[in-house]
């Protein structure tokens, strides 16, 4: 629609306007709109229990799937559990606004969760706890490690990320 035509131009630059949107009214915090805007390609977030880490990752990853076509976006995580963290709490405030009924084409929680767009972005939610080399046949934009210092092979663990990382930008 041309609101959507809107929406989607003005959050290239505010981020908040896109949640607030299609995100049934959710607000970015400064830091996470900082993060969200960040040029830099790597970025490590130090935040305590309940800070909005997760959160604000993840509703930022969302918005950016549904702004640039074929975006591919994994969520790694030392279990699947943690990783499904993030997975449903996209879907809540999706389903609650309407981002899933805009944009959303498919979720599946097997054999891994994963939510499919209508322009052939992805959003996948994996665990890095037994062996992250099988990760290797992915390719995508952007990666997320949530809770990292709890991985016994953070080094091997970054250093097979990146090789997966295929440098389209948003």
């Amino acid at each position: 629609t041309s609101a959507d035509v809107e929406v989607i131009g003005l959050a290239r630059a505010d981020g908040s306007i896109f949640s607030q949107y299609y995100f049934n009214g959710f607000v970015f915090q400064p830091w996470q709109k900082l993060f969200h805007h960040a040029a830099q390609p790597n970025i490590t977030i130090i935040g305590g229990v309940g800070s909005g880490k997760t959160m604000g990752s993840g509703i930022s990853a969302a918005t950016w799937c549904a702004m640039v076509e074929h975006f591919h976006f994994m969520n790694v995580a030392p279990t699947s559990w943690q990783s499904s963290l993030m997975y449903d709490a996209i879907l809540q405030w999706a389903e609650t606004g309407l981002y899933a009924s805009k944009f959303v084409t498919r979720i599946a929680r097997k054999p891994y969760p994963i939510i499919e767009l209508y322009n052939g972005s992805t959003m996948r939610f994996m665990t890095a706890q037994d062996d992250i080399s099988r990760l290797r046949g992915w390719e995508g934009d952007w990666m997320h490690g949530d809770e990292f210092g709890f991985i016994d092979t953070l080094r091997m663990t970054c250093a097979i990320m990146r090789t997966r990382l295929r440098g389209k930008t948003p």
